[in-house]
């Protein structure tokens, strides 16, 4: 929720330049400030954007940045409140890593809304039918499941892809990949799900599939699955594979390894 977002990355450099400017403005007043603005007064308006841009010269930079931005402005969070609520074990060892003290953390799973989750099957007349349900980005594994379904493109099994792949013009560009990507293989892009609608997915869906590649930490996609009684598929980090357990219900593959999912689609 946007309480809990950090800061934009730009409030920094904005913020010091603002605090510059008045700054010289109360010594020498608005006229004479603008008369020096062009010169020394600019540099120093200019140098927390070009500290800024030398740290994030290029998009796996500016990740690393942002993900470091965003580690420590939950840990000042965390700081805050009397209790934490974690909703699994891992990120309960996560905020124990992070300092909190372990009586302030309590484990309480994630419920799910049941209405309409649970409809009759539709039959799949000897096709396997995989679906992937949640966000079109690179570190949901995308990539990885459709390099496994490349390995499967002779067997007898396609895949339905539930996203916004118009989200933002990053996304386009990695939906874009992923449709290149897909070629030859049995892979539809049906884009954005309304959650009314899962229920309806669900039940024309034999294994549902979590290929990310970043730790997830109670996935209501893979709730809402099992309890519509869909088998599923996941990453063997996080809270996954907490959820999934094999031979149970699904199973868990090595993280990024397109063989292992391909293997595990075909058991």
């Amino acid at each position: 929720c946007p309480p809990c977002l950090p800061p934009s990355p730009t409030v920094a450099p904005l913020s010091t330049s603002v605090r510059t400017l008045c700054d010289e403005m109360a010594r020498w007043g608005w006229r004479r400030t603008l008369t020096r603005l062009p010169g020394y007064v600019g540099s120093r308006l200019l140098a927390p954007w070009r500290e800024r841009a030398a740290v994030v010269a290029d998009s796996e930079e500016s990740v690393k940045v942002a993900l470091m931005h965003r580690d420590q402005y939950f840990r000042q969070l965390l700081a805050k409140p009397d209790a934490l609520l974690a909703p699994s074990r891992f990120l309960q060892r996560v905020f124990a890593g992070w300092g909190v003290p372990a009586h302030r953390i309590l484990h309480v799973g994630n419920g799910v809304d049941a209405e309409g989750l649970v409809r009759p099957r539709s039959p799949s007349k000897g096709v396997l039918r995989l679906a992937y349900l949640g966000s079109i980005v690179p570190h949901k594994g995308l990539h990885v499941l459709i390099a496994a379904m490349q390995r499967l493109a002779d067997v007898p099994v396609e895949l339905c892809i539930y996203g916004d792949d118009q989200a933002s013009p990053e996304v386009s560009r990695y939906a874009a990949e992923l449709r290149r990507q897909a070629v030859g293989a049995r892979v539809r892009f049906a884009g954005r799900l309304p959650h009314v609608r899962v229920g309806e997915a669900l039940a024309a869906t034999d294994v549902l599939v979590l290929p990310s590649i970043l730790y997830e930490n109670c996935p209501l996609s893979i709730l809402e699955a099992l309890y519509a009684g869909v088998p599923v598929i996941a990453s063997n980090i996080g809270g996954m594979a907490e959820l999934v357990h094999d031979g149970q219900n699904g199973f868990c593959f090595r993280v990024g390894d397109a063989a292992d999912l391909a293997d595990k689609i075909g058991m």
